[in-house]
């Protein structure tokens, strides 16, 4: 999911009695809906907005704030207070509806039309630019202006550039997406997670010292069965000749070549 900052509404028009809108209109009918500057968005599963997975199931109202402070200032730990509360949704001919709860600060500027635009952030997918649910909402009064400043912040759908060498040490094409290259990056850590979880086979191994140690005594044990080998033959031929000598089979002078 990606969140976008749009479809501003003209709340002077909806001030009657001298008091706030209770219901706001937070995004238009649709199915396929136009922003000011051109960007679409789709509509067409409303009743979802409503589910547990919007705005039900979270158990909390959606803030209302000045200038979408709750995404530039919140987010960077500065304050970012609220103007109101959504504290309840509605389909209505298709657009989406919230009951606000104003603060006395927010009611009063919108009486006076202080402030005359309401801005509200909502999830949507950026594959389908299907919305799938609010976030939040934000007083404005330069909605163009605001849009445009929005539309440089908000870099959700400009395809990340990834490193050419990141994607060769990853093992990917240079045509390789962000969403490939941190499925590749899973892949590589769970294996890596792995290989350091497997316990190793004792029986396999055996400390430097004691193979060095050992490889010696072998060697050792080699060069010794093999002086032995030699003394004993030497000696096996040294007492045939000495008997064929006495035999007579050989003649002192060819003892050397026997």
């Amino acid at each position: 999911m990606k969140t976008q900052l749009a479809l501003n509404t003209d709340l002077s028009a909806t001030v009657s009695d001298g008091k706030a809108p209770e219901w706001v209109e937070l995004i238009p009918p649709g199915p396929n809906i136009t922003d000011r500057d051109g960007r679409q968005w789709l509509l067409d599963e409303q009743a979802g907005m409503l589910g547990q997975s919007s705005f039900t199931g979270r158990s909390i109202d959606l803030p209302i704030d000045w200038e979408h402070a709750t995404q530039h200032r919140a987010t960077k730990g500065e304050d970012a207070p609220a103007a109101g509360w959504i504290k309840q949704l509605e389909i209505r001919g298709g657009a989406l509806w919230g009951l606000v709860d104003w603060t006395p600060r927010a009611s009063a500027q919108v009486i006076n039309r202080e402030y005359r635009f309401l801005s509200p952030v909502f999830d949507f997918d950026p594959d389908t630019t299907r919305i799938a649910r609010p976030v939040s909402a934000g007083l404005t009064n330069k909605p163009n202006f605001l849009l445009t400043a929005l539309n440089q912040e908000t870099t959700e759908n400009t395809p990340v550039k990834l490193s050419p060498a990141l994607l060769a040490a990853l093992g990917l094409p240079d045509t390789a997406t962000e969403e490939q290259a941190l499925a590749a990056t899973t892949q590589l850590k769970a294996t890596a997670q792995a290989t350091n979880t497997e316990k190793a086979n004792l029986e396999q191994f055996v400390p430097r010292a004691d193979y060095n140690a050992l490889e010696t005594r072998a060697t050792n044990a080699e060069q010794a069965l093999a002086t032995q080998k030699k003394t004993e033959h030497d000696k096996a031929v040294d007492a045939l000749i000495t008997s064929a000598t006495q035999a007579g089979k050989i003649t002192p002078a060819t003892v050397e070549w026997a």
